[in-house]
């Protein structure tokens, strides 16, 4: 178990949490309340937050507040990434976020950086401390944006399925 803080917040549940909003919106608002109760956050979970709140775009008809969460997205990535750097988990959510938002929001400038800090670390990925339900999320990421080349994503698949 992978504990967060040493306030008892465990890892895996916030990624469970964070899969559910994921595929089914009407579970976000929720999950990003949760988020936000979770004392001393660490990098990790500022990057779920950010993930939460570009999910949080879809709950809402407001044009004003889609920007205002796609404003306090980018906000929780910059400052997950600014604690931890070389992180390859918070890396993959920032580019996954940003695959989806349109490049003409101007919320999309670190996808370049991410994308080249995956292939140039993610050798490092420890595959066996996610679920199978992540890391399936991740793998059907990296066939689905096509910014990886074919041996690329054969690569990361390797990785991402190695479980010894």
């Amino acid at each position: 178990m992978v504990y967060l803080s040493g306030y008892g917040q465990n890892i895996n549940e916030v990624r469970e949490k964070y899969l559910l909003a994921l595929h089914d919106c009407q579970y976000a608002e929720e999950t990003y309340e949760y988020i936000l109760s979770i004392p001393k956050p660490t990098a990790q979970i500022f990057a779920y937050r950010g993930a939460l709140e570009a999910i949080l775009t879809k709950t809402t008809w407001n044009p004003f507040k889609k920007f205002s969460y796609l404003k306090d997205s980018k906000l929780s990535f910059t400052k997950a990434v600014n604690m931890n750097p070389n992180q390859l988990e918070i890396r993959f959510l920032r580019m996954a976020v940003q695959y989806e938002i349109p490049t003409y929001l101007g919320f999309s400038e670190e996808l370049k950086e991410d994308l080249e800090f995956i292939l140039e670390h993610c050798i490092q990925f420890d595959a066996q401390k996610y679920s199978s339900d992540i890391l399936n999320e991740i793998i059907g990421f990296v066939d689905k944006c096509q910014y990886f080349s074919l041996p690329e994503t054969k690569r990361l698949k390797n990785i991402l399925t190695k479980t010894s």
